[in-house]
């Protein structure tokens, strides 16, 4: 519990991906299908834990004349190589998958541990909703972890026997909601002073429930409101029932995928020009921390005792939920609604107090008049041209009650302090979205669109921006350089309509090139965010 308190609460230390979608459970193989496996009681020997670490194989982060950093074990998981400690899991990007699932799992387990008292929780293994897929999930990945310790008791096993036993003990837990000897063993007592105990293996016939609480009810209603009839004139229907009809549905592919095998969306509708892929959401979810250590928190406007007492919110291009993921835990009374183009966001795994739709906003909102107390839109300066920015800022509006809030963040793609290379490349990305009816330096202009949310935007218009450093002055300029690396990656075929066609490695040399001149000149980009309180005459 305490490496993974500590890995979030250090997340600045390029710790990727806090809300990674919880993939669900898998297909439970039938154990007549299972290779014959050893299964007497034997004792993990020195050997087992020695194997479970691994030894060297040539592979190091040090140079060659110091003791290597990592070791790698025979299946490639990556671990520490500290003779000091003991500790048995990875550190490789697959256990900080798990690791930060598994905070979550965590928190809402506990409740968010509101003080330091000795008790626990009983977690479901298997069954009794989301809490319980999780900490099967949770559990697939450190049984892997583990995998040399546990083959000390199974035998050496094949890749798909190993996950078709750990399948079969999931069933099996499943089937006896956790009252059978095997899956005792995964039965976790959490206690809030930060300790971590397993349940000892017990026989069926002596297995005690548990004291304390159990967590199996972890199904709440649904915060989703349904939409009631719309009033007044501003009425998105005509534009949402074209775009969401079932024949439009039927005769096109959801995604399509460009020559460097990049998803996008296929929805006619919107110029969003980023992908939707995997190493999409990984970048936008570095974005999200970026973001918030850049301009000093989550939001801006003087909601925080709102958000405390309850309000709700909804988060315009949500995508991978990040955002919304961080708030719905931190604001638990309040109900937060996440919406976006592409369904990347998680459907199941999320807290109870947060939802998901599919939907693209200048189709309209779905929502009826005076829903919202909170509206957050952010970077989507690639996805609206300027008559979509006008639809779309008249639809907010609509959507938030009298008194409520608005708040836009987006970017200036102004290269600032730039060299030649860097200033090229911006400009020409200005220029050729330009083309698109959209504004790369909206950023700058952020106060007039926020401002069209309200009929009286002063004097509760704000609007402020930070400068932040290109692969200098810091982890925030590393983390902006890293960014750069993979939006380029993404708008690959746009920029080479400017330099031509070229190989991967010349792509990818003439982008570092422009990140180190960046540091050589300490070139630098403005991220602005504005917000307005909504009056409506």
């Amino acid at each position: 519990m305490g490496n993974c308190a500590s890995l979030i609460a250090n997340a600045k230390e390029w710790v990727r991906q806090l809300e990674r979608t919880n993939k669900g459970s898998k297909s439970v193989p039938s154990t007549t299908d299972m290779q014959p496996v050893r299964t007497e009681n034997r004792a993990p020997t020195p050997a087992s834990f020695d194997e479970l670490r691994g030894s060297l194989d040539g592979r190091s982060t040090s140079p060659s004349n110091e003791k290597p950093k990592f070791t790698y074990n025979k299946y490639n998981r990556r671990f520490h190589n500290d003779e000091a400690s003991i500790y048995l899991m990875p550190n490789d990007e697959s256990e900080i998958n798990r690791l930060q699932d598994f905070h979550y799992m965590t928190k809402w387990v506990l409740e968010g541990c509101p003080t330091l008292r000795s008790d626990f929780r009983s977690v479901p293994v298997n069954f009794g909703g989301r809490i319980g897929d999780m900490w099967a999930n949770n559990i697939r990945n450190f049984t892997n972890a583990l995998r040399p310790l546990m083959e000390a008791k199974w035998g050496k096993l094949r890749d798909e026997d190993f996950r078709a036993k750990i399948e079969a003990v999931l069933e099996e837990s499943k089937v006896s909601q956790g009252h059978s000897a095997t899956s005792q063993q995964f039965l976790l007592c959490f206690a809030m002073g930060g300790c971590i105990s397993l349940v000892h293996e017990q026989s069926e016939s002596t297995t005690t429930a548990p004291s304390g609480h159990f967590t199996a009810d972890v199904q709440r209603k649904s915060p989703l409101r349904t939409a009631s009839p719309r009033t007044g004139t501003h009425t998105p229907s005509d534009r949402a029932s074209r775009a969401n009809s079932p024949e439009r549905s039927l005769t096109k592919p959801k995604f399509v995928y460009n020559m460097y095998n990049r998803r996008f969306h296929n929805e006619e509708s919107s110029i969003y020009l980023m992908p939707n892929d995997e190493t999409e959401v990984n970048r936008l979810q570095d974005f999200h921390y970026m973001t918030k250590w850049v301009l000093e928190g989550n939001f801006h406007p003087p909601i925080g005792a709102l958000l405390i007492g309850g309000m709700r919110v909804l988060d315009i291009g949500c995508g991978p939920a990040t955002w919304i993921l961080e708030m719905a835990t931190d604001y638990p009374h309040s109900e937060f609604i996440g919406m976006d183009i592409s369904p990347i966001f998680p459907t199941s795994v999320k807290p109870a107090n947060a939802e998901f739709i599919e939907h693209n906003a200048v189709n309209g909102l779905p929502f009826p008049d005076n829903h919202f107390d909170f509206v957050y839109q952010r970077y989507l300066l690639g996805g609206y041209s300027m008559k979509d920015w006008k639809f779309v800022c008249n639809e907010i509006k609509r959507v938030t009650k009298p008194r409520g809030w608005v708040e836009f963040v987006e970017p200036d793609l102004t290269a600032y302090s730039s060299g030649p290379m860097f200033q090229e490349m911006m400009s020409f990305i200005v220029l050729a979205i330009k083309g698109k009816d959209m504004d790369g330096t909206l950023g700058k202009k952020i106060a007039s669109f926020v401002s069209r949310c309200s009929d009286v935007p002063e004097p509760s218009l704000h609007s402020d921006f930070r400068s932040v450093p290109v692969n200098f002055g810091g982890q925030i300029g590393e983390m902006w350089a890293n960014n750069i690396r993979s939006f380029t990656d993404a708008l690959r075929p746009l920029l080479e309509a400017n330099w031509g066609k070229m190989l991967d490695t010349d792509f990818h040399n003439r982008i570092e090139a422009i990140l180190e001149e960046c540091r050589e000149y300490s070139s630098y980009t403005n991220f602005h965010y504005g917000y307005v309180q909504v009056i409506k005459s």
